[in-house]
């Protein structure tokens, strides 16, 4: 039992709990959701696993737990349809890995999304392009998306996929 893996699980599940029924003042009118990026940083074998079990198991009766979309169109369909996700990923560092080579079109799209989500001061987030396509013009924007990511990784895995400018 790790108190601090515990810690972050236990903030994660209750982000979802409360979700989109509090919206952040984030200055000169503009609203935010409040969305959290929890990473759990562990050796092996230090409950990195049975947290983020224990978390899906709670939360996957209310539909707010999946994993990880491959591409932003993907994201963009489950988030328009299930405004209030929590996408779990383990071994995180398959994603910065991804992120930081910039070779895989369908990571960058998905990368730059999620960067939408968890920056922007505004309660919509753009569909990607591909999207936008095959949607009518009311429906380019996703409504007040709320997302929790919940990672885990070890310290190598970090240090290995992590570098300065991906920051």
């Amino acid at each position: 039992y790790n108190e601090s893996i515990a810690l972050g699980t236990a903030l994660t599940a209750m982000s979802m709990i409360v979700a989109n029924r509090f919206i952040l003042d984030v200055g000169r009118s503009k609203k935010s959701s409040g969305n959290l990026f929890t990473l759990i940083l562990a050796p092996t074998g230090h409950g990195k696993d049975s947290s983020i079990d224990t978390v899906q198991s709670l939360l996957m009766d209310f539909n707010f737990v999946t994993g990880l979309e491959k591409s932003g169109t993907s994201l963009a369909f489950d988030l328009s349809s299930n405004r209030e996700r929590l996408y779990v990923i383990d071994e995180i560092s398959q994603l910065f890995n991804n992120m930081k080579s910039g070779r895989n079109t369908s990571y960058m799209e998905l990368c730059e999304l999620l960067c939408q989500v968890f920056s922007s001061n505004q309660k919509t987030m753009l569909l990607p392009k591909t999207m936008q396509s095959r949607r009518d013009k009311s429906s380019e924007f996703v409504n007040n998306p709320y997302v929790s990511i919940l990672g885990a990784t070890t310290g190598s895995g970090l240090t290995d996929s992590v570098n300065k400018l991906l920051i």
